[in-house]
């Protein structure tokens, strides 16, 4: 499985060009040409540069992997339906803070989780 379409596809969501990805990740601009070209599959991604990129692209590392969980995210959504239903309105820095809210949530609900089991085991 290769997921390069699908990193060009959200970087093109954010207008994230490849050495901006690059600086933000920390990976190097080689290793993520030939991830983005397909020439690196899944399998063989480092798990720490694919953790960096989703955070860079404001996903979890299953958006590229799980089609359900990918047309769950609120920006993918907002991107293909944005232009039938509001036109081009949603401007980048709007997509991005979307982005931040939605890995918010995320990271809140679990923090929630660990905080529910942690005294559910004290009882």
């Amino acid at each position: 499985m290769y997921i390069g379409n699908l990193i060009k596809e959200r970087m093109g969501f954010y207008n994230i060009n490849i050495n901006k990805l690059s600086d933000e990740s920390f990976i190097n601009l080689g290793i993520l040409q030939d991830i983005i070209n397909n020439k690196i599959s899944l399998k063989n991604i480092d798990e720490f540069d694919l953790n960096m990129i989703s955070s860079v692209l404001y996903c979890t590392t299953e958006y590229f992997i799980n089609e359900e969980i990918r047309n769950n995210d609120l920006v993918y959504m907002l991107n293909c339906n944005c232009n039938e239903k509001f036109g081009n309105d949603l401007n980048i820095k709007n997509k991005m803070l979307i982005g931040k809210i939605q890995n918010f949530c995320k990271d809140f609900i679990f923090c929630n989780n660990i905080l529910d089991c942690k005294n559910n085991y004290k009882e």
